[in-house]
């Protein structure tokens, strides 16, 4: 992915994408298919 100057960001960790046929590699990630079995629970932790 060109428009995504990862070599120019050393604390990025991940990469999100959304669109159809996401190829997961490396710090690309697909937000679809991680949504897909993603837990529908929430649990909510209050901070002060």
């Amino acid at each position: 992915m060109k428009c995504i100057p990862v070599d120019e960001l050393p604390y990025l960790k991940l990469v999100v994408l959304i669109g159809e046929n996401v190829k997961e590699e490396g710090l690309y990630t697909d937000f679809k298919k991680r949504m897909e079995t993603a837990s529908d629970q929430l649990t909510v932790e209050w901070v002060d």
